[in-house]
């Protein structure tokens, strides 16, 4: 079952398909479906906010901006 947003919208779940291993066997998901998974009102916000935090996330692994 999904989340329900603020709003009291139904949040898309992520699910297994949305995990991209095919560079490096390493687990990769796109940006703008991570943001549509935490209902992010606007999906390109989450660009800013990986930046902005990209020095934590680089203690998990690495991080690749495309």
């Amino acid at each position: 079952m999904g989340s329900i947003s603020d709003d009291g919208q139904a949040l898309p779940t992520l699910s297994p398909t949305d995990i991209d291993t095919t560079i490096n066997h390493e687990p990769r998901i796109r940006d703008l479906r991570l943001a549509e998974a935490l209902g992010m009102a606007n999906p390109h916000a989450i660009r800013r906010l990986i930046e902005r935090h990209m020095d934590a996330l680089g203690t998990f692994g690495e991080v690749f901006i495309s």
